[in-house]
């Protein structure tokens, strides 16, 4: 049996704590100079909640407590430690993906469940998202130039000439901004399209 090291082991793991909390600190400092303290951090931080919930559980919770001691058992027994963490990895990637589903499922159910606080919020005005259309276009695919040219009761062909040109990434970009489409109010006459 091979004797325990724990002053290194103690060491090792004391110093890459230190370093997680150390470059956490300064993460959530450049989140802050970069969002400020207003809605649109308050949506970020409510945005990344769920996964670091399952974070918490499946990287630094109940699992990992489960598994370290079991995986060092395996690897001082000399029995097969890495087909033990395989069958780990394959275990937690499957109950990841059904947990992913369901959440993907459920999210507007989640969304309000996590942040009831904003509904109804006048900070956070949908039709103030559309000011970017004023200074950023968007893609257009073939189907919505279809689409959007049936409702304004042109050809295709026709559309793309007024309003479209092809981008160096051959994708569908407008002419000209703000969007013609945009009106005054911020809504988007094709949106609904």
């Amino acid at each position: 049996m091979k004797p325990i090291r724990l002053v290194s082991g103690f060491l090792t793991v004391g110093l890459w704590t230190l370093l997680s909390r150390v470059l956490g600190f300064a993460r959530d400092i450049m989140i802050a100079a970069y969002l400020g303290t207003g809605p649109v951090a308050e949506a970020f931080l409510i945005a990344f909640s769920l996964p670091n919930v399952f974070r918490r559980f499946f990287a630094e919770g109940a699992f990992n407590m489960a598994f370290v001691p079991m995986f060092s058992k395996k690897v001082e027994g000399d029995e097969d430690a890495a087909k033990f963490a395989n069958d780990a990895f394959t275990g937690l990637a499957s109950v990841l993906i059904v947990f992913t589903v369901i959440a993907m499922v459920a999210m507007p159910w989640l969304v309000l469940a996590m942040a009831s606080g904003f509904q109804g919020d006048e900070r956070f005005d949908l039709a103030e998202c559309a000011n970017c259309c004023k200074t950023t276009g968007p893609l257009f695919t073939s189907k919505d130039v279809e689409r959007i040219a049936k409702h304004l009761r042109m050809k295709p062909g026709q559309f793309v000439e007024e309003y479209l040109f092809i981008d160096e990434d051959n994708d569908y970009v407008l002419q000209q901004l703000p969007c013609p489409f945009l009106a005054a109010d911020n809504y988007c006459g094709i949106y609904e399209v």
